[in-house]
């Protein structure tokens, strides 16, 4: 690939990332564990926060033919080191790569380009975002 198609690339990517990252806005906290003590005086309940960490998309690269599918799931990667599957907006880029629908934490993209390229399936999540690589090629 020529040093000019590389760079018009990796421009698109980073314009992409910047404006997921402006819609976005930043992670959100959610409650973590609860813990309730009691002794023979009192009982006290604390409740420790954990944050969004980040997102991941399963698999991080696909490799299909024309008119091929596959599905892709979303999990987020909290700051206790747990993990969850989560219901994540799901878009395409370049858009017509491909069409991408949601069915609960999974997102099921089919391919409608009818030319070899390669884009991406983005998942964003309380401002967060993760993007896995699509490859598109003649049977």
């Amino acid at each position: 690939m020529a040093l000019k198609e590389q760079i018009s690339k990796n421009a698109g990517l980073l314009a992409l990332i910047i404006l997921v990252w402006f819609i976005g806005g930043c992670g959100a906290s959610e409650t973590g564990t609860t813990t309730t003590t009691t002794n023979s005086t009192s009982t006290s309940t604390s409740t420790i926060a954990k944050s969004l960490s980040s997102i991941t998309i399963s698999p991080s690269t696909k490799d299909l033919l024309f008119g091929g599918s596959a599905v892709f799931s979303s999990t987020a990667n909290y700051s206790d080191s747990t993990t969850a599957p989560i219901n994540a907006t799901w878009s395409v880029f370049p858009t017509d790569l491909g069409q991408i629908t949601t069915a609960g934490s999974n997102g099921l993209f089919v391919v409608t380009t009818t030319s070899a390229e390669s884009g991406f399936v983005i998942a964003t999540y309380n401002g967060l975002y993760a993007y896995a690589s699509v490859s598109v090629s003649a049977p």
